[in-house]
């Protein structure tokens, strides 16, 4: 039996605050790549794990409104 391939977002996190607008994150080795979770087929942007986390991090201290 052939398995199908994965893709790198198959087992994403979801971030969001308490709305419906969320991004789906893969972790890759060298960076963080990030999509609309409403649109995958569109582009992917590509982030600097200590980038992406100071993101995260700010949204959750709510420090970006």
């Amino acid at each position: 039996m052939v398995r199908p391939v994965c893709s790198p977002f198959d087992r994403a996190r979801l971030v969001g605050a308490g709305t419906t607008e969320c991004v789906e994150a893969a972790f890759r080795s060298h960076h963080t790549a990030v999509r609309d979770s409403k649109d995958p087929d569109r582009a992917v942007i590509a982030f600097p794990h200590g980038a992406w986390a100071d993101f995260v991090g700010a949204i959750r201290m709510g420090r970006l409104g």
